[in-house]
């Protein structure tokens, strides 16, 4: 019989097996050109919620050990410690997608309109800094995300601390407002070119994505009661509603081919504001106490969480093999089975990557915690 901390972690692996599905749909149907041509599309290419997700989980799980746990008090890791995990988490894996990223650009990146880069620019990129420096091989775009996480990863310490006071709600809803302001600015033309991009893209412009993944665990932490049904059902329809209101025009723009038009500064605040909506709901229904659903706990997705990081570094340059491979045209493929054999095959590559880079990075870094969960 599993604890009730059992069925929580087996949850938030079914939450990282969603959130890294819908970045890779998301691009799928940006390459395929099926964003900017059918509902299906539109739909899928929202899937750049799963990134909100992701930030929701870390959020959730790394402050963990700073907010009091009336409970089961937790010792607060040393910085020397916390450094090391997150390093050993983020690293080795990320180097060597990053390898494998910079191999198949040489050998098919002409093919697909790929482009080398300037030697500076893979420094930067090796170094986590393409969130700032906007430059990033084609098929490692989706890791400006990791940028944003490492800056978040570097404040943790010195959050948890102020966030353990009782002002908590108050610094939260700020961070939150602010981050959907700073989404509105940069719609309107608040920065230029790489400046506003960097911008839109930091810890500061998605600090709502963190804020409702720290809001879940003081509620969560807390024990407090919510004033709507705590079900793991209801909290499934709101997020899918708020889903399906930021595939409208409220939070979509039109698109055209690749779906890259660009939103109003209205249409810009919506999006951030339902995305943080969508991953806080889905955390609110990952975390709800008591009995969870069988499915979370199968292997097959258990397995699909614990491969989830491999799967979001991967899936870009998998997604070149198969248009170079086939000779598949850019914005005219099928969607259907390219999403198909491109989540296959990234899979098989991420279970690779757990299998021989992730795992081992992890027990390196954990042997004094054989019994932590892993964020």
């Amino acid at each position: 019989m599993q604890t009730g901390s059992e069925r929580r972690i087996a949850a938030l692996d079914a939450l990282r097996a969603l959130a890294a599905f819908l970045v890779l749909a998301s691009h799928v149907a940006f390459w395929t050109g099926e964003a900017g041509w059918s509902g299906v599309g539109i739909i899928a290419a929202r899937g750049d919620v799963g990134v909100a997700v992701f930030f929701a989980l870390s959020a959730f799980l790394l402050v963990s050990p700073w907010w009091p746990d009336p409970v089961a008090p937790r010792t607060r890791p040393g910085a020397g410690r916390y450094a090391l995990r997150r390093a050993g988490r983020l690293l080795p894996a990320y180097w060597v997608a990053f390898i494998g990223v910079l191999a198949v650009g040489a050998a098919v990146g002409g093919r697909t309109g790929a482009r080398p880069l300037p030697g500076v620019h893979l420094i930067g990129d090796a170094l986590l800094l393409q969130g700032f420096t906007q430059v990033t091989p084609q098929t490692f775009t989706q890791t400006w995300s990791l940028t944003t996480e490492l800056c978040f990863y570097a404040i943790v310490p010195a959050l948890g601390a102020v966030l353990a006071r009782r002002r908590a709600a108050t610094v939260l809803a700020a961070a939150a407002v602010l981050g959907i302001a700073v989404q509105g600015l940069v719609a309107a033309g608040l920065g230029h070119g790489r400046v506003g991009a960097a911008l839109g893209m930091s810890l500061l412009g998605h600090a709502a994505w963190f804020a409702v993944g720290i809001a879940v665990l003081g509620l969560r932490r807390g024990g407090r009661r919510l004033p709507v049904p705590d079900d793991g059902g209801t909290w499934i329809l709101v997020a899918a509603a708020a889903f399906a209101l930021s595939c409208t025009p409220l939070a979509s723009p039109g698109t055209g081919p690749g779906g890259l038009a660009a939103p109003h500064p209205g249409q810009a605040m919506a999006k951030e504001a339902l995305f943080a909506l969508v991953a806080g709901a889905l955390l609110l229904a990952a975390t709800v106490p008591g009995r969870s659903p069988a499915w979370v706990a199968a292997p097959l997705v258990r397995h699909l969480g614990r491969v989830s990081y491999g799967v979001f570094l991967w899936h870009l340059v998998v997604l070149q093999v198969v248009f170079a491979g086939l000779r598949l045209p850019l914005f005219g493929a099928p969607f259907g089975w390219v999403l198909v054999l491109v989540t296959t095959a990234t899979v098989a590559v991420a279970s690779l990557s757990w299998r021989f880079v992730e795992a081992p990075a992890i027990r390196a870094t954990h042997r004094d915690d054989r019994a932590g969960a892993r964020p």
